[in-house]
């Protein structure tokens, strides 16, 4: 599904990311074009202006997480070759962060979708379950070894932003201002000081990697799997006939 056809405007940040979605995530540019670009109220081919009025609000809420997915992964995509020891702006930390707000808009969309499915079931006169409003909605939504790959990704990225959280001070490093290292996952234990990392820098340089490259997996891993779940997403919704 091609956005970039010119048939209406885009808001400035989907502009700046659409061709990244058309390429590596069809089915979320296909979930986007067929359930959120319809809540949309566009008046011409050069205006796109807000929802539309008296919109349900599960269904903008629905359009607002989307939309958080597209920012985040746009941040992501401008600032991950950009990082650099002493960074003022301290974009691999706000990476960090927009990597983890990517699962939380996900599951916020499956909360959405199957509340969105509930009210479609009460219409029906379906069987109707009472379910805890803390419950993960996630895995009745997704394959399960989308769920597998949601669990163990998720898990993956928070460890670099929790690492980061608890221990503020700590920063990228290395020789070359424009080429960071990072500590390796699986290494993070093995440094909670900075001296540590002038000793272990030396003795042992296999726990560490270049920064710009494990962002770059990091962000491949996370295209790959929204655009799966998104399969899931799209069939969920596609089963709630009225639509808007």
């Amino acid at each position: 599904m091609k956005y970039s056809n010119g048939l209406y405007k885009l808001h400035p940040i989907e502009d700046d990311c659409v061709s990244l979605f058309e390429d590596k995530a069809p089915n979320f540019c296909k979930f986007r074009f067929d359930f959120i670009d319809p809540l949309v109220d566009q008046r011409g081919p050069t205006i796109r202006s807000s929802w539309k009025n008296n919109l349900d609000d599960k269904k903008e809420s629905l359009g607002i997480a989307c939309f958080g997915i597209v920012k985040s992964i746009n941040f992501i995509r401008i600032n991950k070759d950009k990082i650099c020891i002493g960074d003022p702006e301290q974009r691999f930390k706000n990476i960090q962060y927009h990597n983890v707000l990517v699962f939380e808009c996900i599951r916020a969309i499956s909360e959405l979708i199957y509340a969105l499915r509930f009210e479609n079931k009460l219409e029906r006169t379906d069987p109707i379950f009472l379910i805890s409003k803390y419950f993960n909605f996630l895995p009745l939504l997704i394959t399960k070894k989308d769920m597998i790959e949601y669990k163990n990704k998720s898990k993956k990225l928070r460890e670099y932003r929790n690492y980061y959280t608890h221990i503020p001070s700590f920063d990228l490093f290395g020789f070359e201002k424009n080429n960071p290292l990072i500590i390796k996952r699986e290494k993070l234990e093995k440094v909670k000081r900075w001296s540590k990392i002038n000793e272990l820098i030396k003795t042992n340089p296999e726990y560490f990697d270049e920064a710009k490259k494990i962002l770059s997996n990091d962000f491949d891993d996370l295209i790959i799997l929204i655009d799966d779940i998104f399969i899931s997403f799209y069939s969920r919704l596609e089963e709630i006939k009225k639509w808007p």
